[in-house]
């Protein structure tokens, strides 16, 4: 998954850094300026809620995008409303398809870079596509 979400925003003038646990994601963001976390809430380590809630005490200004599939019972939209309350910026439920997460980056990153890259605007969502957004 590190792979694919790094591999579909490569093209933009940004630098990616991946971390494997939530503890070393936070151990990345110690030394560099961060501008955006997306955030998976189920992965190894404390998990992505820890995460979230580390990452508002320690930069309140950095956006958090929070994605989630859910985990056995535990649904999706129920997560990603935690991550919400928590203080994620934006969230999206997995499965979703690449463009869409590659157009809420830059919905979340803003400005120039939002302008040059996005495509919002210039081709339909297709139906059913909003679904797949959270309003956790």
């Amino acid at each position: 998954m590190l792979r694919i979400l790094s591999e579909a925003i490569n093209d933009l003038p940004i630098e990616v850094l991946t971390a494997t646990t939530a503890e070393g994601g936070l151990e990345a963001m110690q030394s560099l300026v961060t501008d955006l976390v997306v955030q998976d809430v189920f992965m190894p380590g404390r998990g992505g809620l820890w995460a979230i809630e580390q990452i508002r005490i320690k930069d309140p200004s950095v956006k958090i995008l929070a994605i989630s599939g859910g985990w056995g019972s535990m649904e999706s939209n129920k997560t990603l409303k935690a991550a919400k309350v928590l203080g994620c910026d934006a969230c999206l439920v997995k499965p979703f398809k690449l463009e869409v997460f590659r157009e809420k980056v830059l919905e979340l990153l803003g400005g120039e870079l939002f302008d040059e890259f996005s495509t919002q605007g210039q081709a339909e969502t297709p139906a059913g596509e909003a679904a797949r957004l959270s309003e956790a």
